[in-house]
C-alpha cells in the first residue's frame, strides 16, 4: 500500500503538529469547523461587492445612484443606506406613511435571497458537492463534530447533507445562540442569520447584513448573548476556513477566548491562490499577529491543500499510522516542562488540557515529597527515590506503549532527569544509574522517550514564596541552585527551550510555552542517552 500523496506529504512536512492535534480533538469530540465567505464563494455565491451592487440595481430597489454616492463607505454601511432607501420606496409604493419593520424586512429578505442564489448553474448541478473544490473532504467531519459554524446566510452545507441523507433529516440548523439543540452532533449554526434557497424552509427572522445589525451583534456579544458561542470556542479546537477576520464580533469572541484560556489554540487557514507567492516575511508577520491576538495558528494553503488537509484530519487511525510509517513521518511530539520547585510549571501545564497532558505524579503524593531532601532520613530518601522512579516509569510506559498516545502533542510535567538536580554532585552518576534501571527496568523495558525540554526559570525569592505556599520547605538559595543544576543537566542547544518567568504574568508564560509547542521547530533531546552519559560520568553536571 502506498504512503501519502505528494501534496499530503508537503502539508505534513509543514503542519504535522497541527494535523495530529486536530485528529486528537476530533477523536475526543472536541473539534469544530468554522466557515466564512471564502467557502461559499466556491458555490458561486456573490461576494459582498457584487451582492450589494445586484441589490442596488434590482428593479424593486433602484439604488444604483445612491450606492455610487456612498462608494467609499464600508460594505455594511452601504447595505444600511440601501435598506433605508428601499424602506422609503416600499412605503411610497404601498401608499403608506409607515410600514412595520417586520414587513419591510420580509420584502428585503426576498431580494437578498434572489441575488444570493442567482447563479443557478451551481445549484442545479448533479454533483453532490455542487462542484466545490474541497468541501467533500470535510463533510464526514461535519457529521462527527458537535457543531459546525458558518458565518454565511446560504444553506449549501445543508443541501449537501440533505443529498447524503436517506429518509430523514440528519442535521439541525440553528441561528439563535440562546437555543438548545436537539442533536449532539451535526448541528449547523449560522450566527449571522439563515436564508435557505427554498422559501418553505425555516429561516431566521433577521440577517446580520447592515451596519446596525453588525453593531447590535457586537453589543450583544459584549452583554453575554453569545456566551454559548464563546464557551464553544473556549472548549473546542476549531479550524477556520474562508474567513478574513473582518467580523468584529468574531474577533471579540476569539480575543475573549484567548484571554480566558491562554493555552487553547485554534487553526486558521489563509487562502493562497495557485501561483501566489506570499513572502515568508509576510507570512511570519501574519502568523505572529493572529497568534498573539487570537490564539490562532495560521496555515497558508491553496484549494487542493485545504482538501487534502480535510482528508488527513479524517483518515482512519490505522491508515494514517500505516502511511506515516511508509513515509517515515513523526507523529508524536513530546514536550517536557521542567523547572525548580515553585516555578509554576504545573500551573502553566494546566492550561494545555486540549493536548495530551501528563501530570507530575500519576499516583497520590507521599508525605515526604513536601520536605527538604537534606532533612530526610536514609530510609525516607530510599522510599522517595523508589516512589519517584516508579512515577517516571509509569509516565514513560504511557508515552512509549499506549496506542491512544502514540500520535499527537504531549505536554509532560517534569522529565526523568529531574531527580538528579536534587542530588549532590558526587552522587549523581549513582542516581542516574538508579533512575535508568528503574525506568528502563534493567534493560527490559522501554527506553526513555525523547522529547523537547522546556525549562522555566525565574527569581529565587518568588520561588521560595511559592514553594512555602505549597507546603514545601525550600529556601531561596537551594531553589536557585536547583534551577542552575537543571540547566546543566538538560543543557542542549536544539532540544531545549529556556523561558524566563521573572516579571511576566502567567498569561505571558503560557503564551511562550504555546509558541514553543505550536511555532518553534521541533527538536528532540535524547534523554536516554543523556542519563546514560551522566551515569558514566561523561557529563559533569
Amino acid at each position: 500500500m502506498d504512503g501519502f500523496t505528494a501534496t499530503q506529504k508537503k502539508i505534513l512536512r509543514n503542519h504535522a503538529r497541527a494535523i495530529v492535534h486536530m485528529r486528537k480533538r476530533l477523536a475526543d469530540f472536541k473539534f469544530s469547523l468554522v466557515f466564512g465567505a471564502g467557502v461559499s464563494a466556491d458555490f458561486k455565491i456573490p461576494d459582498w461587492d457584487t451582492l450589494i451592487r445586484d441589490i442596488a440595481n434590482d428593479y424593486k430597489v433602484r439604488g444604483g445612484k445612491i450606492l455610487d454616492n456612498n462608494e467609499k463607505r464600508p460594505h455594511t454601511s452601504k447595505a444600511q443606506v440601501l435598506f433605508h432607501h428601499f424602506a422609503a420606496k416600499l412605503c411610497r409604493q404601498k401608499g403608506k406613511d409607515k410600514l412595520s419593520l417586520g414587513e419591510i424586512k420580509n420584502e428585503w429578505r426576498k431580494i437578498v435571497r434572489k441575488h444570493l442564489y442567482k447563479n443557478k448553474g451551481a445549484v442545479d448541478t448533479t454533483d453532490d458537492y455542487f462542484g466545490h473544490p474541497y468541501l467533500s473532504a470535510f463533510m464526514s467531519i461535519i457529521n462527527k463534530c458537535p457543531m459546525t459554524i458558518t458565518y454565511n446566510f446560504d444553506d449549501y452545507i445543508e443541501q449537501i447533507l440533505q443529498k447524503q441523507s436517506t429518509d430523514r433529516r440528519i442535521y439541525e440548523t440553528i441561528w439563535d445562540p440562546q437555543l438548545q439543540t436537539k442533536l449532539t452532533k451535526c448541528v449547523i449554526y449560522h450566527p449571522n442569520g439563515f436564508l435557505p434557497r427554498n422559501e418553505m424552509e425555516r429561516q431566521s427572522e433577521g440577517l446580520v447584513f447592515c451596519e446596525d445589525e453588525f453593531a447590535d451583534q457586537l453589543i450583544e456579544s459584549m452583554a453575554g448573548r453569545y456566551a454559548s458561542l464563546l464557551h464553544h470556542y473556549s472548549q473546542n479546537t476549531c479550524l477556520f476556513i474562508g474567513l478574513s477576520l473582518d467580523d468584529a464580533t468574531l474577533k471579540h469572541l476569539l480575543r475573549q477566548s484567548a484571554k480566558l484560556n491562554p493555552g487553547h489554540y485554534h487553526y486558521y487557514v489563509v487562502y493562497q491562490a495557485d501561483g501566489q507567492n506570499i513572502p515568508q516575511s509576510e507570512k511570519d508577520v501574519i502568523f505572529e499577529a493572529n497568534f498573539n491576538l487570537y490564539n490562532l495558528v495560521t496555515l497558508f494553503l491553496n484549494s487542493e491543500e485545504i482538501k487534502e488537509l480535510g482528508y488527513l484530519i479524517d483518515l482512519s487511525n490505522d491508515m494514517f499510522v500505516h502511511k506515516a510509517g511508509i513515509d517515515s513521518l513523526n507523529l508524536m511530539y513530546c514536550y517536557y516542562v521542567v523547572g525548580a520547585i515553585g516555578i509554576g510549571k504545573s500551573t502553566a501545564i494546566s492550561y494545555f488540557r486540549n493536548l495530551f497532558t501528563h501530570d507530575e505524579w500519576p499516583d497520590f503524593r507521599i508525605p515526604e515529597l513536601g520536605k527538604d531532601w537534606e532533612t530526610l532520613s536514609s530510609t525516607q530518601k530510599r522510599r522517595v527515590d523508589i516512589w519517584i522512579a516508579e512515577q517516571f516509569r509509569k509516565k514513560n510506559d504511557v508515552l512509549c506503549d499506549d496506542p491512544k498516545s502514540l500520535m499527537g502533542l504531549h505536554i509532560i510535567d517534569r522529565a526523568p532527569l529531574d531527580p538528579i538536580a536534587f542530588t549532590k554532585k558526587a552522587e549523581r552518576p549513582q542516581k542516574a544509574s538508579f533512575l535508568l534501571n528503574k525506568i528502563h527496568e534493567n534493560g527490559k523495558g522501554f527506553k526513555i522517550r525523547k522529547g523537547h525540554v522546556i525549562l522555566l526559570y525565574g527569581d529565587s525569592e518568588i520561588l521560595e514564596e511559592r514553594a512555602k505556599t505549597g507546603g514545601k520547605s525550600y529556601n531561596a538559595n537551594k531553589l536557585m541552585k536547583m534551577q542552575d543544576d537543571l540547566k546543566r543537566i538538560y543543557k542542549a542547544q536544539d532540544g531545549m527551550s529556556l523561558i524566563y518567568t521573572k516579571n511576566k504574568k502567567l498569561e505571558q508564560v503560557i503564551k511562550e510555552v504555546g509558541r514553543v509547542i505550536h511555532r518553534k521547530d521541533y527538536k528532540e533531546l535524547n534523554l536516554h542517552m543523556r542519563i546514560t552519559n551522566i551515569e558514566k560520568g561523561k557529563y559533569k553536571c
